[in-house]
């Protein structure tokens, strides 16, 4: 984990689209897509509901984004 996976699953939450985030973080969105994966995969658990859209935070995602922004200083 490093801080600029801390910061996109920040941007995903504040947008609720991975699409969105990843626009305005300057990357692709199967990149954004492959980040979210892989700190899914990192910590065991989803951080986002998929079922529909918008994305909306899992329990764990809530923890993990309050977390995040407490250490970015948001």
């Amino acid at each position: 984990m490093d801080l600029r996976q801390i910061e996109y699953i920040i941007q995903i939450a504040d947008e609720c689209c991975i699409t969105k985030a990843a626009e305005k973080m300057f990357i692709s969105q199967s990149g954004m897509n492959q980040q979210l994966l892989k700190m899914e995969t990192e910590l065991g658990t989803p951080l986002f509901h998929r079922c529909k859209n918008p994305l909306r935070l899992t329990e764990a995602g809530k923890v993990y984004v309050d977390y995040g922004r407490q250490i970015l200083h948001f």
